[in-house]
């Protein structure tokens, strides 16, 4: 919720409304058939459009380029609120680089829309905010102090999305079935729970080195067949929040419980993580029964025993460790890159050293 212009009536264990309450000292203008807020610094907010359509079945689409000034009345225009737009049949907007902030459900539902700019100095994208604008083909979200709240483009038309923002928040992107490109600018700390959760078209992603956590369910649901994970990625599989029972007359929401619930991976279960051992990605894998692959240089796999070379040596290092004897052994002895050490890296060290053995001593005849 938007604390500052919502107000959230509670019973002991469930959300009764959400019901609008005054902005404190702000009043309102009309400008161009639109109402603003101009709040007491001195800044405009778009409250309601005078597209705005309190019904989602108009099917005449508004053709003209919609732009919101700079300006109204001498006060800079910061933001667009709650519902502002909500259903409207509006094809294009410009917005203006004045506009920090668009509240929740400004653009649901518009299913006309096409085209939207998102200024630079954007902090704020509100929960829901384009959900279902199923013509919304292509966002460039070029807004470095941004985090995306959740749901903000679920169920969107979106194929196309190009991201430099801090934050994505959970659902952001759920279920945009279409989306088959997506770019991930560097300065991303945060995918959250359920992200791209359900982009049944997204085939392949680069993650950013600035990356820290990823959330479960994150690429779940998607066409992702491998995905290199950054050595800079601190946690996986982070929980989703948990939600209370809801009921709004209409609308009953069950409670969640994130952590009574069976965790969902974060990517689908038949996907390969590439990574680097000794890092969150190599763990998360093996824990979770996941196909890995380290992107380490200069490991000679099967040497135990650390000596530059492969021979039976090796194998009774590996073989002692495998029985439970207290030996040390690193990421050599992992043969098959699978991310485990286990029989089937014994099996194929004991084929290695022999090939190893044999070489050595034809190079040792040819010197004769």
């Amino acid at each position: 919720m938007d604390d500052e212009h919502w107000a959230i009536c509670l019973t002991d264990k469930t959300v009764l409304s959400a019901l609008p309450i005054e902005v404190n000292n702000a009043f309102e203008i009309e400008y161009d058939g639109d109402t603003y807020y101009i709040l007491p610094d001195n800044t405009a907010v778009l409250s309601k459009s005078k597209y705005k359509n309190y019904s989602s079945y108009n099917d005449e689409p508004i053709i003209e380029n919609i732009l919101i000034p700079q300006t109204v009345n001498g006060y800079p225009v910061t933001g667009i609120e709650r519902d502002a737009f909500k259903n409207s049949s509006i094809t294009n907007i410009t917005l203006p680089d004045t506009i920090s902030f668009i509240n929740k459900y400004a653009f649901m539902g518009c299913k006309y829309l096409e085209n939207i700019n998102f200024p630079e100095s954007l902090e704020k994208i509100g929960e829901y905010t384009f959900k279902e604008c199923i013509n919304l083909r292509e966002i460039n979200l070029d807004c470095p102090n941004l985090n995306i709240s959740k749901f903000a483009f679920e169920n969107s038309g979106l194929t196309k999305a190009t991201i430099n923002v801090k934050s994505i928040d959970e659902n952001t992107f759920e279920n945009c079935k279409n989306l088959d490109t997506v770019t991930l600018n560097e300065g991303l700390e945060s995918i959250k729970a359920n992200a791209f959760n359900g982009c049944a078209n997204l085939k392949n992603i680069e993650l950013p080195s600035t990356l820290r956590t990823i959330g479960q369910g994150a690429f779940y649901g998607t066409s992702i067949k491998s995905i290199t994970i950054p050595s800079t990625v601190e946690i996986l599989g982070i929980l989703p929040e948990r939600i209370g029972y809801y009921s709004g007359g209409w609308l009953d929401v069950p409670a969640t419980d994130p952590l009574t619930e069976e965790p969902e991976l974060i990517v689908n279960k038949d996907c390969i993580i590439y990574g680097y051992y000794n890092t969150e990605a190599h763990y998360y894998a093996i824990s979770n029964k996941l196909k890995f692959i380290p992107l380490d240089e200069n490991i000679l796999y099967g040497d135990t025993n650390n000596d530059g070379e492969i021979n039976m040596s090796d194998a009774v290092v590996l073989q002692s460790y495998l029985i439970g004897c207290n030996i040390s052994i690193g990421y050599e002895a992992d043969l098959n890159q699978d991310g485990k050490v286990n029989v089937f890296d014994m099996i194929m060290l004991k084929r290695m050293s022999v090939s190893y053995t044999h070489l050595r001593a034809h190079e040792t005849c040819a010197d004769l």
